[in-house]
């Protein structure tokens, strides 16, 4: 549809699907602050990173089950980051709640539009693009998530600035009385 006369550049759709999935997980990984909570989670979410690297070199050397191995991990990486929000939530991050309900959303459509493809459920045109209404959903949500986050850090912010003003008056009075 894009590239009508280049039809090759479909065999690299593998890669630019990993792309895809090591942004998402730096844009997850930078919302909800893993390496301050989970070092660990951290560390796995970099090996997923590092196989999506790897597949992206086995696209282009032309390893044709490279599908498999990015489809596999997708499910993985979605579990893993479903759960891990949740127990960033549980550690205090506020962010975390939104996360996950744009997350299980998402989750949710995506199962719903996989089970009538298999013919599991009935035909319905709101399943049938649900897959996209689930990631417009999530690109709205998470986009509102990242505005109160930037409201949040920009409070934060404006407070420690008025603490070290109030700092600087009380060094400037004890000065004065000396």
């Amino acid at each position: 549809y894009l590239w009508q006369d280049k039809a090759f550049i479909n065999s690299f759709l593998p890669s630019l699907t990993s792309v895809y999935l090591i942004v998402m997980i730096l844009f997850v990984n930078a919302l909800l602050q893993i390496k301050k909570y989970d070092h660990t989670a951290f560390s796995i979410l970099k090996g997923f990173i590092g196989l999506y690297l790897l597949s992206i070199g086995l696209n282009f050397i032309g390893f044709i089950q490279v599908w498999l191995i990015i489809q596999f991990s997708s499910i993985l990486l979605s579990a893993y980051l479903f759960v891990l929000g949740f127990k960033i939530h549980l550690k205090g991050q506020p962010v975390a709640k939104y996360f996950l309900l744009t997350w299980s959303l998402h989750l949710f459509l995506i199962i719903l539009f996989v089970f009538q493809l298999k013919g599991y459920m009935y035909y319905h045109p709101f399943l049938i693009n649900g897959l996209f209404i689930g990631s417009a959903l999530e690109a709205t949500l998470l986009s509102m998530v990242v505005g109160y986050k930037i409201r949040v850090l920009r409070f934060q912010k404006e407070a420690a600035e008025k603490r070290e003003i109030s700092k600087h008056k009380e060094q400037y009075m004890f000065l004065r009385e000396q």
